[in-house]
């Protein structure tokens, strides 16, 4: 039952309760909004803010279905099923992964990997934020395809920059070394090594 395109109704002990079927990025990834002008004029995110940034309506539909609930044991008297809440004490920094690399810039080398199927930080934004840099950075090996030892299926692709190692590892999602473990491995020794894919 729904109360609306983002908010769900689940009958628990007679009472309907309400629970947020999306999850917008202004909560998910709160340093977004401070950048939102610049992204969106690289057409690298929506003009909107509040884009439902996790694609959970159904897990969250399942998730607090009576069904489910009851399977489950939950007493009646807990809330909603949510992968994010945001009633907790959380001081909100403007701070994200390229102020770090602004800051370190010039003082260590620096890998940066995403899983190309990682629906929670997809490669997109974090191209997004090396795009938006503070830091100039000077390209010293182009965009390329790597490979594991052996084969040639495309593992990744590798993106040398002065002081930055960006790669993306095929077929992985949020935790590259549990979902591609051979790929990460070779990632990371090659990287320690000082060498590039």
């Amino acid at each position: 039952m729904y109360k609306s395109s983002k908010e769900g109704l689940v009958s628990i002990g007679g009472m309907l309760r309400s629970y947020e079927r999306t999850f917008p990025k202004s909560m998910y990834t709160p340093w977004t909004k401070h950048h939102q002008n610049k992204l969106a004029k690289q057409k690298l995110v929506g003009d909107s803010n509040e884009v439902d940034c996790t694609y959970n309506k159904a897990l969250l539909d399942y998730m607090n279905s009576a069904e489910v609930r009851t399977a489950l044991h939950i007493p009646e008297g807990y809330a909603s099923w949510a992968p994010c809440k945001s009633d907790f004490n959380y001081t909100i920094s403007m701070d994200g992964t390229q102020e770090i690399w602004d800051r370190l810039n010039g003082k260590y080398r620096m890998l940066k990997y995403s899983g190309d199927v990682d629906a929670v930080v997809g490669t997109l934004g974090t191209l997004g934020w090396i795009k938006i840099s503070k830091a100039v950075k000077t390209e010293l090996k182009p965009w390329r395809q790597w490979s594991l030892d052996n084969s040639t299926d495309v593992a990744g692709f590798a993106w040398d920059l002065d002081g930055l190692d960006f790669v993306t590892v095929h077929g992985a999602g949020h935790m590259v070394p549990q979902d591609k473990r051979a790929a990460a491995h070779k990632m990371l020794l090659t990287y320690l090594d000082g060498k590039t894919l």
